[in-house]
């Protein structure tokens, strides 16, 4: 597939065929399982598309390179996060329609971390108090700590997403203020890493609807204008 594609750009640049017959040979590469980021350069060739004017050839190569790479981003997650895998495998669906419902499984994700967030409470003065308060605010963290990690990620999540782990030895050498701090880090950046998710299926939704359109306009002999900077993609 790919020296087909290299055999089909090749012929349009130099005017053998016209940008239709480009645009539906790639259609239908990408129907057989015909990946963008496999051919090397591919940006830097769809750059020439744009500079020798192919502008539909131009939109619809972009947005097919820009849809593989998000695909390829939340294919990592799908495979770490067995529910998430499991929506994101279910091909009886649109890809539109698996990535919503994944980003309502990361939105249900994070309602549920922001439950763990800790309340804002003052140390008190009196010291059989402070030493009790400081007592019950420790276990409570590391109860907590032990609940994530038990039922609702693993290590090796925790690890996907870049989350700095510490064995549980050190945790529990830890002061009540380093604890604290820890823990506040420990959601914080859960809570981050979950919102990126979240915008890559956001991301991934507005190429797909562009493709759609940018499609439609073809058919139509309307032209598109793609805002690349909407899409936080170089292509050069």
């Amino acid at each position: 597939m790919n020296d087909i594609y290299k055999i089909t750009y090749i012929s349009l640049i130099n005017r053998y065929i016209d940008e239709n017959s480009y645009i539906n040979i790639l259609k239908k590469l990408v129907l057989k399982g015909f990946k963008s980021y496999e051919i090397e350069n591919y940006s830097r060739l769809v750059m020439y598309l744009y500079d020798k004017k192919f502008n539909d050839a131009f939109n619809i190569s972009i947005l097919l390179y820009m849809k593989d790479l998000k695909y390829m981003e939340l294919l990592k997650v799908a495979k770490m996060f067995e529910d998430i895998g499991h929506i994101f495998s279910y091909k009886k669906e649109s890809m539109i329609d698996r990535i919503k419902k994944i980003n309502v499984l990361v939105n249900d994700k994070i309602k549920l971390l922001k439950s763990f967030v800790l309340t804002d409470t003052v140390c008190p003065n009196d010291i059989k108090v402070m030493n009790n308060w400081i007592y019950f605010t420790r276990k409570e963290i590391l109860d907590r700590l032990t609940l994530i990690v038990e039922k609702y990620i693993t290590i090796e999540q925790l690890q996907f997403m870049n989350i700095k782990i510490l064995h549980i030895t050190d945790i529990y050498k830890m002061d009540t203020h380093s604890l604290t701090n820890y823990y506040t880090y420990f959601i914080k950046h859960l809570i981050d890493k979950l919102n990126e998710f979240i915008d890559i299926c956001k991301l991934y939704i507005d190429i797909e609807v562009n493709y759609i359109e940018c499609c439609n306009n073809i058919n139509m002999c309307l032209r598109t204008v793609l805002y690349l900077e909407n899409y936080e993609i170089k292509i050069r």
